[in-house]
């Protein structure tokens, strides 16, 4: 279940410059969408959504600080960068949840025996087909936002 977003080949020069564009700029998507950094050297972008910019049928909170920000959010995935070959692949990745849903097997509201919570698990961390799309348009917005051409 993926949006049809065009790979997109970054030589290190240029994911460090979108990289420092980022950390510069504390609102770079400007949009209510969060990108973030983390380590220098590593190879991934955070992206993380709030209330004012959020996927299509979120039906999840918003409670994840965000480095830099006054905003909370929830990270819905990230951009990584292969170092060998500099393809940029977009992963959503949605921890919130997860932790909702494990706090319903523990509870029980789930009535799920442990593979299906597994199972489920795996299904609810890669997110909805709109979570997907989301993620491609925030990520498209900020290689423009950061004066990047999407040919």
């Amino acid at each position: 279940m993926t949006e049809s977003v065009t790979p997109v080949m970054m030589s290190q020069a240029d994911w460090t410059d979108l990289k420092h564009s980022i950390d510069e700029q504390s609102d770079v998507l400007d949009d209510g969408a969060v990108v973030r950094t983390d380590e220098p050297d590593s190879d991934h972008i955070f992206f993380f959504a709030t209330a004012i910019n959020k996927p299509e049928g979120w039906k999840y909170g918003f409670r994840e600080p965000i480095t830099g920000s006054r905003r909370t959010g929830a990270m819905v995935g990230l951009a990584q960068r292969d170092v060998l070959s500099g393809l940029v692949e977009l992963v959503v990745h949605i921890p919130v949840a997860t932790q909702n849903l494990k706090a319903d097997y523990e509870s029980g509201i789930g009535d799920m025996d442990y593979v299906s919570y597994e199972i489920e698990a795996d299904r609810v961390l890669s997110g909805t087909i709109y979570d997907h799309v989301w993620l491609g348009t925030e990520w498209r917005r900020l290689l423009l936002n950061c004066g990047f051409r999407l040919d």
